[in-house]
């Protein structure tokens, strides 16, 4: 049976092989991930359906971009995308990122 992401329907199957494909993760973890694709916030609906056609597109909420979050958090592309829909939820947690970083 399909589920939603976002606007996508995919089987949960399909979905954790793409990101085990993707972050070289196991497939539990996987499917522990996709799980939370579905929880992450609706302003990030483009970027995850970009992410799973094999584009990683730059987004901006209060202040912080996924790339700077990535760089702070040394994440990948999906982690920093949990984290941004974190931010979006709570936009005082930005501040953390916009400290200034005392590495590249």
């Amino acid at each position: 049976m399909p589920i939603k992401i976002l606007d996508m329907d995919m089987e949960m199957s399909e979905l954790a092989t793409k990101i085990a494909a993707v972050t070289g993760k196991e497939i539990d973890d996987a499917t522990k991930m996709a799980e939370q694709l579905e929880k992450v916030h609706p302003d990030l609906a483009a970027v995850v359906t970009s992410w799973l056609e094999g584009e990683e597109t730059e987004f901006e909420a209060h202040g912080v971009t996924i790339k700077r979050i990535m760089s702070s958090n040394r994440c990948s592309y999906l982690d920093a995308i949990f984290t941004m829909s974190t931010i979006l939820k709570e936009p005082e947690l930005a501040a953390v990122y916009k400290k200034p970083r005392f590495w590249s």
